[in-house]
């Protein structure tokens, strides 16, 4: 019963709103009937391996609950507390699930075939095979309780750009392409080389039809990254690298030629790179007046840093700065950069701590991907895709509103937890105290 739980809140964690109706989901429903049985058989059910490497979470979440002393909003505050419950449910049950090598495979193998699934429906719907009802593009959204875009106010050109974009599960595309782009490790390091070659051509049409300028950061970075998961002698790293650096050179020389290109996603990454001097200027002198998408977001975390200023560093609480936007009627009401929004909402203190211990997860498990003394292949593939996903998740979480909802993040988070603890248990033969 409870495995079935468990591996029920992993499936319909990806499935997210498209398994409900106006904000209630069937992953709530199931969630809090696992709570009500682990409460009924809590004496002799409950077992968590290794509870310290659980003790950040904990913390960070008991900081959170305790920053409704000087949040500015309590309804806000109470809503990320709801969210930050539900990716909290969505780790612990990844993880008591996750008992052995062999279970952390089986729960991986699940978590392949549903957000696999998750990104066939985003290629069909780039396509314009399909769409689905309750996507923010439909016209059928709302009879699912969702708030979808009023389709008929954009031109006959807007509207065919607009129909390309894929959603999947993740109901925008800006959503569903953070959840794409930290899937891609998992594709980069796959072994099959037909497969590797003809999943990352897939990623990279549904990345120009998503058209956002952080994803394209983020792809290019992730790139960039791959070498310092191989074990190169020097002369290797130097090729690769120049090789990376010649390709930079062509494309620049590309993207700042007067060719006319016609796809949405591609000239969005032509106005990232021509915009890049003006990028640095905003943030020079502060001036975002220019009222582009450019200088609006530069004002966006500009207000957020003033509010971390204002705050003597201390945050202005989980959520506070959405609070904020709505107060001062911002042209954005969310933030768009989870990681940004961390250091505002917990503060300088908080946010170092939590930063530690997301690259410490990160950076352990780069090290025992390249471990000599693990002979598993598919143990050392999984902790490496999961080591770049993490670091890639950074500069990827610009492009949403927020990461602080997204169920697979949590995904991610728990199957990292769950193999550095499986690596402590099955190869070093100890407890782990996560510090």
């Amino acid at each position: 019963m409870f495995n079935f739980l468990r591996v029920s809140i992993i499936i319909t964690a990806i499935f997210g709103y498209t398994l409900g109706y106006n904000g209630i989901y069937m992953f709530h429903i199931i969630v809090l009937f696992w709570i009500l049985i682990s409460t009924l058989y809590i004496n002799d059910k409950i077992v968590i391996q290794n509870k310290k490497l659980l003790y950040p979470l904990f913390i960070i979440w008991v900081y959170s609950i305790l920053s409704i002393l000087w949040h500015p909003d309590f309804f806000m505050w109470a809503k990320y507390q709801f969210y930050l419950l539900c990716g909290y449910f969505t780790i612990l049950a990844i993880y008591q699930t996750s008992t052995n090598q062999e279970q952390l495979f089986k729960v991986f193998k699940i978590i392949v075939i549903f957000l696999g699934l998750n990104l066939f429906i985003g290629l069909l719907e780039s396509f314009e095979l399909i769409r689905l009802p309750m996507s923010r593009l439909s016209p059928y959204a709302s009879l699912f309780g969702v708030d979808g875009m009023e389709l008929d106010n954009f031109s006959e050109d807007k509207l065919e750009t607009l129909m390309s974009k894929p959603t999947g599960f993740n109901f925008n595309p800006n959503t569903f392409g953070f959840v794409m782009i930290i899937c891609t490790p998992f594709i980069l390091f796959y072994k099959n080389l037909a497969i590797k070659s003809f999943g990352l051509i897939i990623i990279t049409l549904m990345l120009i039809n998503i058209g956002s300028k952080s994803h394209f950061i983020s792809f290019f970075i992730m790139l960039t990254l791959v070498p310092i998961y191989y074990q190169l002698n020097l002369k290797k790293i130097v090729l690769v690298f120049v090789s990376i650096f010649l390709v930079s050179i062509v494309s620049y020389i590309f993207f700042f030629s007067n060719i006319d290109i016609d796809v949405f996603g591609l000239n969005r990454l032509l106005e990232l790179v021509r915009n890049f001097d003006r990028v640095m200027d905003i943030f020079i002198s502060l001036d975002t007046s220019g009222g582009d998408s450019t200088a609006t977001r530069a004002a966006l975390y500009i207000f957020g840093l003033q509010n971390l200023y204002d705050s003597y560093g201390m945050g202005v609480g989980f959520g506070g700065i959405q609070a904020k936007l709505i107060e001062v009627d911002f042209v954005m009401k969310a933030f768009h950069f989870f990681f940004l929004q961390l250091l505002v909402d917990f503060g300088i203190p908080m946010f170092i701590f939590i930063m530690y211990f997301y690259f410490k997860l990160a950076l352990r498990l780069k090290k025992i991907s390249l471990s000599h003394s693990i002979y598993n292949k598919n143990f050392l593939y999984l902790a490496r895709s999961l080591s770049l996903s993490l670091f890639i998740a950074i500069p990827a979480s610009i492009a949403p509103s927020g990461v602080h909802y997204v169920l697979p993040f949590y995904i991610l988070i728990g199957l990292s937890i769950s193999l550095l603890k499986i690596y402590y248990m099955e190869y070093k033969n100890e407890n782990i105290n996560f510090s």
